[in-house]
């Protein structure tokens, strides 16, 4: 689910004078901020923005066939709302366009936006985002996954169900944002994202991939969604636990971050040996890296 908001432009907008017209100090790139010599240059793929320690989602913005189209995804918090809307209202004072297209008010003036896209609408787009995702959860399709500025951030049936106890209905899309918000930009800084590789999808190129990621000693680490976690034994010994063991082995040393995803802090020395002695049982030949 998401939402767009369109904006006629003959020309591609140029990126220095856009980013200056949103006036936002937390704005930020996802990616490669643009060389300096490109300042002026519409990037190749467009742009996926965010606002630091607020956004929950990006906020997609491109330039195709004279038109910047700004999209929204699901449970995009207020403040990925407010920076659409800042975008749209830039866009169209460079472009000299005096309307905005939008999915659900069709046609509107670009210095009316704000009398439809209000706080009341933003609370709307929260409250549905999540309705829908605890409909889809309750259908047995989770957990979710929510990409974000930073991660993707999942969601499934014991995290809802958390979430739901925690206070009154009434303010469960609050707290399913918070949660989000959480998972970009409360990771303590002392952790890293554990490396991730590829196994190929079979001969053919139609089978299934298998993501797997480096669990090594001494290091703290985030590890996202993975099927297996390779451990790093000696440097000519590595071998591979499912990544549903990785909890029970790190033990005290694992925090969920979300539905999935762990905090590991770092082991090493003797509590290290004891750990690949206790995973050895669990190891599986390892998957052949794609090339």
């Amino acid at each position: 689910m998401s939402y767009a908001l369109t904006v006629a432009a003959a020309a591609a907008p140029r990126w220095k004078e856009l980013r200056d017209a949103i006036a936002l100090p937390d704005l930020r790139i996802v990616g490669d901020e643009p060389a300096q010599e490109e300042n002026d240059a519409w990037p190749a793929g467009g742009l996926r923005l965010c606002r630091a320690g607020k956004s929950t989602r990006t906020t997609e913005v491109d330039w195709k066939q004279g038109n910047v189209e700004i999209v929204l995804r699901a449970l995009a918090s207020p403040d990925d709302c407010e920076l659409a809307l800042r975008v749209a209202e830039a866009t169209a004072r460079l472009a000299g366009t005096a309307t905005v297209e939008t999915d659900f008010f069709g046609t509107v003036g670009a210095g009316e936006l704000r009398r439809f896209y209000g706080v009341d609408w933003m609370r709307e787009q929260t409250d549905s985002g999540a309705q829908a995702l605890a409909t889809l959860i309750r259908e047995g399709r989770g957990p979710l996954a929510l990409p974000g500025p930073n991660r993707t951030c999942y969601i499934g049936a014991r995290l809802f169900a958390e979430l739901e106890a925690a206070g009154p209905p009434a303010a469960l899309s609050e707290r399913v944002l918070a949660t989000m918000r959480r998972v970009q930009w409360d990771v303590p800084a002392d952790f890293h994202d554990a490396r991730v590789f590829v196994s190929g999808g079979g001969g053919n190129g139609h089978g299934r991939e298998t993501h797997f990621a480096v669990w090594l000693p001494g290091q703290s680490l985030l590890f996202p969604l993975v099927d297996y976690v390779a451990l790093r034994v000696t440097e000519g010994e590595v071998f591979m636990v499912p990544f549903a063991a990785v909890a029970e082995l790190a033990g005290a040393h694992a925090t969920l971050l979300d539905e999935v995803q762990l905090l590991v802090r770092a082991i090493d020395g003797d509590d290290w040996t004891a750990l690949i002695e206790r995973a050895r049982p669990l190891a599986i030949r390892s998957p052949r890296p794609a090339k």
